[in-house]
């Protein structure tokens, strides 16, 4: 295929740091098939980091524009921006986050189609007033398509923004299964918990702490691994201390080897508030993992047979089904494979299928 053929892909994000949606990106464009495709990706925020999502995707041999804007609005990192979509003049911009605040001028002006990924509930990804208006006014003048990341997301965008779910399309996040596949798991002495995440209050670690600091008063031997970093970092220490379990609780940090980690756990948990598809789960159930996690967003569409759903902030429900898994190995086994059986449709390839599709569909509508 020549390069006149080639459909041209802006792909734009706020920065690559450690969040899902980072490296949902960096996956999709480090899989990209670049004989029919040529990529771009576009961060909006920050300096160049050259961690690993970063070297992912330039591995592929796709181009990552740094904009830089600094806090506060900025007319200079707008301006350089349009410069750089324009001297590369793409079929499809695909945007991501609150990084669509910053690029919607530019398809308006060039009425090119753009396609956005919600990674929260729209209600939460549409916060302040401008995004609101920003999204409306594209999807109203059908230059903007949303695209949800599970069948829950999807009734959510229906809902908001009072389109036929029909049209809203449904691309999974996704989890590469390659890495796991090659992992053995060893031998605990103790019964591990894990949960990895960004620590914020979105993911109601604190609900986990209690939790889990409730279930060892009860005489049971376990420790908990918290995989992750954020902002309440601190405060999570701080409540371990003061419940006396901090030496049950290891915290690594942020880690790249995050499976090496899963597969050497017995149950994952998670305790968020609200979801739309966390990627942490996926990887969970790539490990061979039963879940425990609050019945939040489209954590219902992957976790069915394979775990335990209890209500957002319900302790002793997290409580009781962390005993409940604790004590019966035939329930952990069965819920295991039934992550490994499920979580095979969401695989990176899959997801990169599923976006090169709408890609060609949205750009060939353009050019007609």
């Amino acid at each position: 295929m020549s390069n006149m053929d080639k459909i041209k892909v802006a792909i734009i994000l706020p920065y690559f740091g450690t969040g899902g949606a980072d490296k949902m990106v960096a996956q999709l464009a480090a899989g990209m098939d670049l004989t029919k495709y040529t990529a771009e990706v576009f961060c909006v925020y920050g300096k160049p980091q050259k961690n690993h999502l970063e070297q992912m995707v330039q591995g592929n041999g796709v181009r990552i524009h740094f904009i830089e804007k600094k806090r506060g609005f900025s007319v200079s990192a707008m301006n350089r921006l349009f410069r750089e979509l324009d001297a590369f003049n793409p079929d499809v911009v695909h945007t991501h986050l609150y990084a669509c605040l910053y690029t919607f001028p530019w398809p308006l002006l060039r009425r090119k189609p753009v396609l956005h990924t919600f990674h929260l509930p729209p209600e939460l990804e549409n916060r302040r007033l401008l995004r609101r208006v920003i999204s409306k006014l594209l999807i109203g003048i059908k230059l903007m398509s949303p695209v949800a990341i599970s069948r829950q997301n999807q009734k959510f965008l229906s809902k908001y923004y009072g389109m036929p779910e029909s049209k809203i399309p449904v691309v999974y996040n996704p989890v590469e299964l390659s890495k796991f596949n090659k992992l053995k798991p060893g031998t605990n002495e103790t019964f591990t918990f894990i949960t990895a995440g960004r620590f914020n209050v979105q993911k109601n670690q604190k609900m986990m702490l209690r939790a889990f600091s409730i279930f060892l008063k009860k005489g049971y031997d376990a420790k908990l691994i918290m995989l992750g970093k954020g902002e309440e970092e601190i405060c999570l220490k701080v409540l371990a201390r003061e419940l006396g379990i901090l030496d049950r609780i290891v915290f690594p940090g942020f880690v790249v080897n995050v499976e090496e980690y899963l597969v050497n756990a017995d149950v994952f948990l998670l305790s968020s508030d609200f979801e739309a598809l966390p990627l942490a789960l996926l990887e969970a159930m790539a490990a061979g993992l039963p879940i425990i996690s609050t019945n939040v967003g489209g954590v219902r569409d992957i976790v069915t047979d394979n775990g335990v759903l209890i209500a957002a902030g319900d302790i002793a429900a997290m409580v009781q089904a962390m005993e409940d898994l604790y004590l019966n190995q035939e329930d952990r086994t069965r819920m295991g494979v039934a992550s490994l059986s499920n979580v095979r449709a969401y695989d990176v390839s899959n997801t990169v299928a599923g976006y090169s599709e709408l890609y060609r569909r949205y750009a060939n509508r353009n050019k007609k």
